[in-house]
């Protein structure tokens, strides 16, 4: 898709806003909330070394499916990841792209 169509595309994205909970799975011990790791590793949405991102997931089960996908990329057992904390964190967004 050319730039032009793409920002054209992008322009009829309407934000909403965003009041509930989701899910994120941290290493046991660090703060739920630090996005120190993405900056260190990247990720999908984030660009390693630049700036980062909390991923997280609307449901329990995504976040654990997740870590499994995790264990699977890297080629490790997914008791290789642990010890992992599975947080719920309550959240208010002004601004969400669905």
């Amino acid at each position: 898709m050319e730039k032009e169509s793409l920002l054209k595309a992008l322009s009829k994205v309407k934000p909403e806003a965003f009041r509930g909970f989701v899910f994120r799975n941290v290493r046991q011990g660090y703060y739920p909330l630090n996005d120190t790791g993405s900056i260190k590793r990247g990720g999908r949405y984030n660009r390693r070394g630049k700036y980062g991102a909390l991923y997280a997931t609307f449901s329990r089960k995504t976040c654990i499916e997740e870590l499994k996908r995790e264990a699977k990329r890297r080629g490790v057992d997914i008791k290789d990841l642990q010890p992992r904390d599975i947080v719920k964190i309550k959240v208010k967004i002004k601004k969400f792209l669905t």
